[in-house]
């Protein structure tokens, strides 16, 4: 039994060393988000990133050339056999409704929060979108996704069409953990899930229950074996004593 116990803690303990190794060599960026889209309203164009964003923030900032999302398209040429690749501004402005959203405190990302760096939406109607190929990509330039989650709050997203009308919105964003495709927002109509790199809290706790749980275990039946020895060795001494008297 003890044997068995020890190849088990023995195995817990390599995982423990192996799985980080693992984890820190997925070339993940947590200042990169895909935004996919799952359930949208008819006539999105592209899905928006919402926040909580007071306007005397020192990130906020105003609508300008440069925070106007981009639209990736790409136009095919099969005489060449070649394709050129475009990135143009959408026709939004500081008048257009996505810009000028303001509800619960929540404002546009794209729009209005100085740290993002770029925002790059996948035309598709020129583009092939096999599986779950996210229709936008979110960077940042300083703070990761994760920062701006605890310091904002939960997201929602925004389903805009291409004059920048704001078709719908979601509820708040629930976390999920993922070891292999963190760092993405799904929109499923008003359901929304932010996910990031990891394992849940529950898994954490379970885990660390199992690898804290078996030494104690382990440490239990060593002591409870070393006091039945005891216990055992006091009663043999015992009757052999009481057995020497009655000769006496």
């Amino acid at each position: 039994m003890e044997k068995r116990f020890c190849a088990i803690f023995a195995a817990l303990l390599t995982l423990l060393c192996i799985v980080p190794l693992g984890a820190y060599a997925l070339d993940f960026d947590p200042h990169s988000l895909d935004i996919q889209k799952k359930s949208v309203p008819e006539g999105t164009y592209y899905v928006d990133v919402l926040i909580r964003l007071d306007k005397s923030d020192p990130d906020y900032c105003e609508v300008s050339d440069r925070n106007v999302p981009q639209c990736h398209v790409r136009y095919e040429y099969p005489s060449d056999g070649g394709a050129q690749e475009v990135t143009k501004p959408l026709d939004i402005t500081e008048n257009s409704q996505i810009a000028q959203y303001f509800e619960d405190g929540y404002v546009s990302m794209s729009l209005h929060y100085r740290c993002v760096e770029s925002f790059v939406i996948w035309d598709s109607e020129y583009n092939e979108q096999p599986g779950d190929y996210p229709h936008a990509i979110m960077k940042l330039s300083s703070m990761n996704f994760e920062n701006v989650w605890e310091k904002y709050g939960a997201f929602r997203v925004a389903y805009v069409d291409k004059g920048g009308n704001v078709l719908g919105v979601s509820g708040k964003a629930k976390r999920s953990w993922s070891m292999s495709s963190p760092y993405a927002l799904i929109a499923d109509g008003d359901k929304l899930t932010f996910r990031i790199f990891g394992t849940s809290p529950a898994a954490n706790i379970a885990f660390w229950a199992v690898v804290i749980g078996i030494p104690l275990l382990m440490i239990a039946l060593i002591i409870s074996k070393i006091r039945n020895a005891v216990w055992k060795r006091r009663t043999v001494n015992n009757i052999q004593e009481g057995a020497e008297n009655g000769k006496k």
